[in-house]
């Protein structure tokens, strides 16, 4: 099977999907009362990796691992943070269990 060619269209919805990943980061790390530097220290990321990533300018496939983790650990939904359409998923994983709301481990 021969590799899919990445046609201009293709890679421009990449490019605009990343973006919304970005957004979506930054977005995370306010509601967290982070700054970009807090996120770096606890992460031990290099500095300049959030920026880039919020941004849309792209980081290394560890900070981007790295950072999705760091959000689903704190309750938030990894598939709110990366689908491109997210009008049925939820931003955190929420179950009812006696009762009670708890977050999805």
């Amino acid at each position: 099977m021969q590799p899919k060619k990445i046609n201009k269209k293709n890679n421009d919805y990449q490019k605009e999907h990343f973006k919304l990943i970005g957004v979506r980061f930054r977005e995370l790390r306010l509601l967290q009362n982070k700054t970009i530097q807090d996120l770096e220290d606890e992460l031990d990321l290099p500095s300049g990796t959030v920026f880039n990533l919020e941004v849309g300018k792209g980081g290394s496939t560890i900070s981007f691992i790295a950072i999705i983790t760091f959000y689903h650990s704190k309750g938030y939904s990894y598939k709110w943070i990366l689908n491109y359409d997210n009008d049925i998923d939820f931003k955190k994983d929420i179950i009812l269990e006696n009762d009670k709301v708890m977050l999805r481990p």
